[in-house]
């Protein structure tokens, strides 16, 4: 299977803080342009065993195409007055892949138990590891009972992730905002 990028663009509201010298004035427009990546996703399953099902599949994330988080400012409050400004931080992310198995026991027509296992590849580099993304690679493990009728059905699930100690580099990560910038908040996609 595959799923395309898909491309959003970001469109709000900075709010300064009145108290500084350099404010500009409250609600100047900020916009971003984020791209979630493509993925492929390659499955199979297997019923040959009498009522277990097992399935398996490998999915690929193209997060390297995620470089910078990058938001643009209408007017950025500066010493020399409100200037046009664009801001970030490096991503730099990493392609990763997630493999995933799974297994459903049919205990009766109508029940069936399920069990399954994912590890998941951080796509986050220490170097660029931030507040914003604490990323880290996890083990994600769940199990579900489901009741099937012909026309309807009912399903219980529970995961849990483990996420794996990780290590984050400070420097070059941050966020950049202009003197007098209270927020960037009000970002609506």
């Amino acid at each position: 299977k595959y799923q395309s990028p898909v491309r959003l663009k970001l469109m709000g509201e900075a709010n300064y803080l009145a108290n500084d010298p350099f404010t500009v004035g409250a609600n100047k427009g900020v916009e971003a342009n984020v791209t979630l990546p493509q993925t492929i996703t390659l499955g199979v399953a297997n019923n040959s065993i009498d009522k277990w099902t097992f399935g398996a599949d490998v999915l690929w994330t193209n997060w390297s195409q995620y470089d910078r988080l990058a938001f643009t400012f209408e007017d950025s409050p500066t010493a020399f007055g409100p200037a046009p400004a664009t801001l970030g931080s490096q991503k730099n992310w990493s392609d990763v892949f997630s493999y995933r198995v799974s297994a459903e026991y049919e205990m009766s027509e109508a029940w069936k138990l399920r069990f399954g296992y994912e590890y998941d590849d951080s796509p986050v580099p220490d170097a660029t590891r931030s507040p914003d993304m604490p990323d880290s690679d996890r083990h994600v493990f769940a199990f579900g009972l489901a009741y099937d009728r012909e026309r309807w059905g009912v399903d219980f699930s529970y995961s849990i992730a483990v996420f794996e100690t990780s290590d984050a580099d400070s420097k070059g990560t941050e966020l950049k905002i202009p003197a007098g910038a209270a927020q960037a908040d009000k970002l609506n996609g």
